[in-house]
């Protein structure tokens, strides 16, 4: 990005493009990892699909039953396992 001099929107239309590219290749397996991580499958429309959770989490703390927060499970004893040092860096 440095080297082009693009914003993020600049980095992404490269992923509009036709044909293969590695910007395509990673969002790909980052969809994968998200749906398996969320129970959604591949026809799932995703914008649909979090609505309905959002509404039918919203239904379950309106009636007082347990909702569970996002992250890990409070009972993890070693959270750090569950990270990495790879990640992008602004």
């Amino acid at each position: 990005m440095d080297e082009n001099e693009w914003s993020l929107r600049e980095l992404y239309r490269q992923s509009e493009l036709p044909g293969d590219n590695p910007l395509k290749a990673a969002q790909e397996k980052l969809d994968v990892a998200v749906r398996a991580a969320y129970g959604m499958s591949a026809d799932d429309e995703p914008l649909e699909w979090l609505l309905e959770l959002n509404t039918t989490l919203a239904a379950r703390e309106a009636a007082g039953q347990p909702v569970t927060a996002p992250g890990l499970p409070s009972d993890i004893g070693d959270a750090s396992v569950f990270f990495s040092s790879d990640c992008v860096e602004l």
